[in-house]
């Protein structure tokens, strides 16, 4: 049996059968609009909403991560959303939103993931395009985020996964929301 909070079970109705790789459609939480356009970004309110669907799930391990990963995929400009777990010195992809990828194991130091693993940090690409390190899941792919997730001893668990169609889709408004989905996922981790 799914339980799901309140809001979690509206958000999912919202837009019933989204999951299974058809591109996220641009809907709000509310009255204000996810996400960057229209010239937008994500709203700090809506973002909040989002991060509270997510941290009121009973979930936890890859149920949580699932859950998290299909109302990512709701923002605007989110059109593939990922979390990898990393094992050893390979990151693997566990749950994600989107076209299917063969990029399902990514060793550390190669692409923007494993690259983000090597260099401990987070990593906003503007144009993959750009990259000579770029390991292309889709022709369409313009910009990338990837946030680390980080057990309370700051060792890396893994890591949230985001690729866009347009240049520059994301910036620190998207890494700040991912930081606080990846806190959450961090607190209920199970491999």
């Amino acid at each position: 049996m799914i339980v799901m909070s309140a809001f979690t079970s509206w958000f999912y109705a919202e837009e019933a059968g989204r999951i299974g790789g058809r591109p996220p459609a641009k809907v709000g939480l509310g009255s204000t609009p996810v996400g960057r356009y229209a010239g937008g970004m994500v709203g700090r309110w809506d973002a909040d909403r989002l991060v509270a669907a997510i941290g009121s799930s009973p979930k936890k391990g890859r149920g949580l991560r699932e859950e998290a990963v299909a109302l990512l995929a709701r923002l605007p400009d989110y059109r593939w959303v990922g979390v990898y777990r990393l094992e050893g010195d390979t990151l693997v992809l566990d749950a994600y939103v989107g076209a299917p990828t063969e990029h399902d194991r990514i060793p550390v130091g190669r692409g923007v993931c494993g690259t983000a693993v090597a260099e401990d940090r987070n990593v906003v690409v503007e144009d993959v395009r750009k990259l000579d390190n770029y390991l292309a899941c889709s022709l369409e792919t313009r910009s990338e985020i990837v946030v680390l997730i980080r057990a309370g001893d700051g060792s890396i668990l893994g890591q949230i996964d985001v690729d866009g169609h347009r240049v520059g889709a994301f910036d620190a408004s998207d890494e700040a929301v991912l930081e606080r989905v990846a806190a959450i996922l961090a607190e209920r981790w199970e491999p």
